[in-house]
């Protein structure tokens, strides 16, 4: 996600007197639109991230934001964009910059702590710090693992240890996912977002097999954040671990620290043996209920298909959130569901 909380803002023009768009008009402000949710301005490069604009020239993307600007429909200043009297989003945005440098060596530092083992395959930064619109230097700093088979509640549980430890009360996990189960579940715009716009630390090739048994992100979004790996030295304490994730009898320690957590449920959701995600599916509900309502009327007319996808997420959200409330596995309800993208309709 962009950030804590959501903004909503009524759409300003009507029906009966709306400009009319082109798709990829339609596009730009739509990813106003979804930053702006999470009090976020972009800059015309940025936009590639939130729609399908990676094989558009710069130069079209800010003569589209130019006309947008001109029908009212955006605000520009010192090279940032947002929706229409939103420019304070701006300056608060500079103001993080030096919050957001902070926060990237803290990553790096705790990366180095928490993730040097040779079960944990690969590390993504996700989350706010991701796109870089924390809140403040408290935020959370949010990872999505993938780990070995049988190694998800392991990892889960063995990560609160040394955040104990470690004092290191940023560090949360947003997925933790095994390398044999990558397909994830909600496949949605909002979950292609968080995964395409999640930022590399470790394991390039297992991010390779992440993005292509969830194909079907990017054709919501085909750009990813710019990132690269870098080095995770082994620490005496990671060589130790290595070496006991190799001959103690892990795989059955994963499956009692599973069954514990199927315990303390007590009903009330249906954890997965090979998924940790720590959100119900209220949140992602509430998100594209927030971001229809902010669709002006020219943006339903210039993205008919992304409309309908939202309203039908809507729908599909609500299924599930009575099955995860109920107690129920809803995992019939993603395999026989066809994974939709407005973006390539066909």
């Amino acid at each position: 996600m962009l950030g804590i909380g959501f903004c909503s803002q009524a759409p300003e023009d009507s029906h009966l007197n709306q400009p009319h768009l082109s798709q990829q008009q339609g596009y730009l402000l739509f990813s106003l639109t979804y930053a702006n949710l999470f009090h976020f301005p972009l800059k015309a490069s940025e936009c590639v991230h939130y729609a399908p604009l990676d094989t558009v020239p710069e130069a079209e993307i800010l003569d589209d934001l130019t006309t947008l600007k001109k029908m009212g429909l955006v605000a520009e200043m010192d090279g940032y964009y947002c929706l229409p009297n939103r420019t304070d989003l701006i300056a608060a945005r500079k103001n993080k910059m030096e919050i957001v440098d902070r926060l990237n060596a803290k990553t790096h530092r705790l990366a180095r702590v928490l993730f040097p083992f040779e079960w944990i395959r690969c590390v993504l930064l996700s989350g706010s710090l991701a796109y870089g619109n924390p809140s403040d230097g408290r935020d959370d700093i949010d990872f999505f693992l993938v780990v070995a088979k049988n190694r998800v509640w392991v990892t889960h549980y063995f990560l609160r240890l040394l955040k104990a430890l470690t004092g290191n009360s940023q560090c949360c996990t947003n997925y933790i996912v095994s390398e044999d189960a990558l397909e994830l579940a909600f496949p949605n715009l909002f979950t292609a977002l968080e995964l395409r716009n999640a930022k590399l630390i470790k394991g390039a090739s297992i991010r390779t097999n992440l993005f292509a048994e969830n194909a079907w992100a990017s054709d919501f979004f085909p750009s990813t954040l710019p990132s690269e790996e870098f080095e995770l030295p082994p620490s005496m304490s990671s060589r130790l671990f290595n070496v006991l994730n190799r001959f103690w009898p892990v795989a059955w320690m994963d499956w009692l620290l599973f069954r514990w957590v199927v315990f303390r449920s007590r009903g009330n959701y249906a954890p997965s043996r090979s998924t940790f995600k720590p959100h119900s599916p209220q949140r992602q509900l509430a998100l594209f209920q927030t971001l229809l309502d902010n669709f002006s009327g020219a943006m339903r007319e210039a993205l008919p298909q992304w409309v309908e996808h939202i309203e039908s997420e809507i729908l599909h959200l609500k299924q599930a959130l009575v099955l995860w409330e109920s107690g129920q596995s809803m995992a019939p309800l993603f395999k026989t569901r066809k994974k939709p993208c407005p973006a390539n309709p066909n």
